[in-house]
């Protein structure tokens, strides 16, 4: 049975009133929106390490909220780590286990990474590898639900790239609610299930990241103009170069994701910039991917750009049940010029190496 946790929690924080109700099942939800929204707030709430004026916290049909945060069951990570200076790596992870056996503790030191770092000090770690130590050290509490805050801000971005696998695969393993506090938008886009889009300690916007990734709100409240679709599907062809991503409506050409497994799920991101628009079939051009698609939607969100909402269709030009949405934003003169209208079936044309996987 999945684990499932309902909040509702109000707090006056001075500045704004935050009032949030949301329920949580297993993956990771990530909680995304501008500086001082209450993200961080939010998770000392549900922690127990602020009181709330309000609260329900209900895990697994318990109330839990009246209990210290000791007794909640959270494991929780904050932004700058915490490691014990006077424990090495490996004391650091045994502290507040609960009676794991060597086989459950061998499993999330191999999940992180971390033989070669047992013996050594937190003050001699980089900052990647203490925050690799802090989440494996949140996991061996065997807590029900984990708290995220930012776990990879201080990181260089090159180092953050070399981060990602080991929380893919802690996405992967976890059976518990993950709540990811980011303001990385390559953060949210690689890892997260479902997104809670926060301002002013509300929940302006929050589901699916697959449903709510395309939303004008999303991406501002998101703190960028970058409108973008996520893609999940499964490569079906892979010749080392290239390869195709089946997604509901049809097939999309992308880069070699750099594993060896067909039929291996893939996240692809797609910014509305990237695809351009023809009402024709081109031929003998560089662009891979030549998709027909009927335009669902025109908005007109600036004096000079467009932004078109677009549903893939079959080679028939029939419309598919559940088919894929991408945008394009191009500009207002290109519409009018090309007679752009709602249901005007064209071909969306987007080069392969512009699709992030």
């Amino acid at each position: 049975m999945k684990k499932t946790l309902s909040i509702s929690l109000k707090k006056n924080l001075g500045r704004f009133n935050l009032d949030v109700s949301l329920d949580v099942t297993e993956g990771i939800t990530a909680i995304i929106g501008p500086s001082g929204a209450g993200k961080t707030s939010l998770l000392n709430l549900i922690a127990g390490l602020m009181p709330a004026d309000e609260a329900t916290l209900n895990l697994d049909g318990n109330d839990i909220s009246t209990l210290p945060a000791h007794k909640r069951g959270m494991g929780y990570v904050f932004q700058e780590g915490l490691l014990f200076p006077h424990m090495s790596v490996e004391k650091n992870l045994r502290y507040g286990a609960k009676n794991l056996d060597k086989a459950a503790f061998d499993e999330i030191v191999e999940l992180f990474d971390l033989n070669q770092l047992l013996d050594r000090a937190p003050h001699t770690l980089s900052g990647g590898e203490a925050r690799r130590v802090a989440i494996a050290r949140a996991l061996f509490s065997q807590p029900d639900v984990l708290l995220l805050d930012e776990p990879l801000s201080g990181i260089d971005p090159a180092r953050r790239q070399n981060f990602f696998p080991y929380l893919e695969r802690l996405r992967k393993t976890a059976k518990m609610p993950v709540f990811y506090v980011s303001h990385q938008m390559d953060e949210v886009m690689r890892l997260a299930d479902n997104v809670v889009v926060m301002d002013r300690g509300k929940v302006a916007i929050s589901g699916k990241l697959e449903d709510i990734a395309s939303e004008p709100a999303f991406t501002k409240l998101a703190g960028n103009n970058e409108r973008s679709v996520v893609l999940s599907g499964k490569v079906i062809e892979d010749d080392n170069y290239i390869c195709k991503l089946a997604v509901a409506g049809g097939n999309i050409t992308l880069p070699h994701p750099h594993d060896d497994t067909t039929d291996r799920a893939v996240r692809v991101r797609i910014f509305a910039r990237d695809v351009a628009i023809a009402t024709k079939k081109p031929e003998d051009i560089s662009v891979l991917n030549i998709l027909k698609v009927s335009i669902e939607e025109i908005h007109h969100c600036t004096d000079i750009e467009v932004d078109l909402t677009l549903k893939l269709m079959d080679d028939t030009g029939e419309s598919i049940t559940g088919a894929s949405i991408i945008t394009s934003r191009i500009t207002k003169s290109s519409c009018e010029r090309l007679k752009l209208t709602a249901n005007m079936q064209v071909w969306a044309l987007i080069k392969a190496v512009a699709i992030l996987n």
